[in-house]
């Protein structure tokens, strides 16, 4: 797509040169960029455990990939369930119960855990999630620094809807952990997530209510319509824990 939308511009560029000189001039810088990210995009490059096109091209047949291979063709794979409306607790195991978390070192695999344990998650099975989670966190290596972070957030989600100690919930809930969540704010899981943090341990109504009509619109233009489904319920999870600890409280 790079080197098309490369192509594309020169030639606009060749018929604008004479009559256009200010939009000849963005096109040509147009077509320069697009070449330039598509020979990148095309060199053989692995950093942290993410691959260019041209790495996955010419090397995820190679045996020391078997992982990642699997794991790519199981997440679009999802990806495709997920958008037909298939919520995590209906997806087949098998895409994803083959996933070693002893030792993550690519991006695909990763994906392929993070699937796993959303399939939990829906399932209701919290303690296999939590330990999965928790797997996630301690055995990742050469993988995206968001990502961990990413898990640790979700670990912050069984501290809150579990045992809620505010010792716990100051050591997961760090400054880095604080400006992902930020930055992640247009995240369905992350709205869901901050909002069982206002309800369950700030007990702040109103950020509550703001996190949760963020969480509603984010939901209502996904295109995860599986994922959402599941993502409600959850919400309907914390309200019903808040009731609960609102009620021992008197």
């Amino acid at each position: 797509m790079n080197f098309l939308v490369s192509a594309g511009s020169f030639g606009l560029f060749c018929y604008l040169a004479g009559t256009a000189d200010s939009w000849a001039r963005a096109f040509l810088i147009a077509g320069i960029v697009g070449a330039f990210l598509g020979l990148v995009n095309f060199i053989p490059t692995s950093v942290g455990g993410a691959f260019s096109d041209g790495y996955a091209l010419f090397n995820m047949n190679k045996e020391k990939n078997a992982g990642a291979r699997r794991g790519c063709w199981s997440v679009f794979r999802v990806y495709a369930l997920d958008t037909q409306g298939v919520r995590p607790r209906d997806i087949p195991a098998e895409l994803f119960d083959w996933v070693d978390t002893s030792d993550i070192n690519d991006i695909f695999v990763l994906a392929t855990a993070l699937n796993q344990y959303k399939y939990l998650l829906d399932r209701r099975e919290m303690d296999k999630a939590e330990a999965l989670m928790q797997a996630l966190c301690d055995n990742q290596h050469s993988v995206f620094e968001t990502q961990k972070r990413s898990c640790y957030c979700d670990l912050l989600f069984h501290e809150l809807i579990g045992e809620c100690r505010q010792e716990e919930l100051a050591r997961l809930f760090t400054k880095e952990l604080r400006a992902y969540t930020e930055a992640a704010r247009s995240d369905f899981c992350v709205q869901r997530i901050m909002y069982a943090y206002a309800r369950l341990a700030l007990m702040d109504a109103a950020k509550a209510k703001e996190y949760l009509d963020s969480f509603h619109k984010t939901c209502a233009s996904s295109i995860w319509s599986g994922a959402a489904i599941a993502e409600h319920e959850l919400i309907a999870l914390v309200d019903s824990i808040a009731g609960e600890r609102e009620n021992a409280m008197g």
